[in-house]
């Protein structure tokens, strides 16, 4: 069994026109996106899982070319749904890397202490939380890399030409660290439960053996916070499962009424 990336490729390579992701926030975050991101397929709502594996490859070789990025290293993700908190994942794995998606609207002496406690290399996030951070950082962690999701410094990370060695990522072995989740500290400090690619491949499996089959042309209506685990593994491989979230309570409504 290969990481979960490989297995997203695989699928992808023989229905590459088939439908990934359906971004019904689009209007929400293109004022704030830097103009270079069009070129990756982020001025329209609907991209394909060739288009999307593709620029999660390019994205990969990017976070590659980061300080401090050896394999195994932490990719912390502090987003709310968007597409790009999906090709961070994709990416980091691809990258042999291990992601930390943790929850937008922690306080940031919550995510500094997270940041701090899984040593990350990568803080990724929005603006207008990233300032806060830095400064209760400090220099506590000299060798963070931080990049603002839709800044020209993120669309730049895209352009970084493939090599092989994400190709190789690809192919990793399924007991290789993917995840850590951070529990919600209720009862002391968050402490980071460390998943696995098995971990995740095996939640996949699961679910389409135990609550519902996947067929081609299937949509996961997406209302959950991604940064869940169980908020992936419907769709981790297979190649025909789109991705829609939505970000309001009153177009889930109208969903759901018809």
């Amino acid at each position: 069994m290969s990481n979960v990336a490989g297995e997203i490729f695989k699928h992808a390579k023989l229905h590459g026109d088939a439908l990934a992701i359906v971004d019904k926030t689009l209007a929400r975050y293109q004022a704030t996106r830097s103009a270079l991101m069009a070129d990756w397929g982020y001025a329209k709502e609907a991209v394909t899982y060739r288009e999307f594996t593709h620029r999660s490859r390019s994205l990969a070789n990017g976070l590659k070319s980061l300080s401090g990025m050896a394999p195994g290293a932490r990719v912390v993700i502090c987003l709310e749904n968007r597409p790009e908190f999906l090709d961070l994942l994709l990416a980091s794995w691809c990258a042999d890397l291990c992601v930390v998606p943790i929850n937008a609207k922690l306080h940031p002496k919550e995510v500094v202490h997270i940041v701090s406690d899984c040593a990350a290399a990568l803080l990724v996030m929005d603006g207008a939380l990233s300032r806060e951070v830095m400064v209760l950082l400090g220099s506590s962690l000299p060798a963070l890399n931080l990049v603002v999701v839709g800044s020209d410094a993120y669309a730049r990370l895209y352009q970084t030409p493939v090599t092989e060695s994400v190709d190789l990522a690809i192919d990793g072995q399924s007991n290789e660290l993917a995840w850590i989740f951070y529990t919600s500290g209720t009862t002391g400090r968050p402490k980071g439960a460390m998943l696995t690619h098995q971990n995740l491949l095996a939640m996949s499996v699961i679910y389409t053996a135990d609550i519902e089959a996947v067929s081609p042309g299937d949509y996961q209506l997406h209302a959950a916070a991604l940064r869940q685990p169980r908020g992936m593994r419907q769709g981790e491989g297979h190649d025909v499962f789109a991705y829609r979230w939505l970000q309001s309570g009153e177009e889930f409504r109208r969903l759901e009424h018809g």
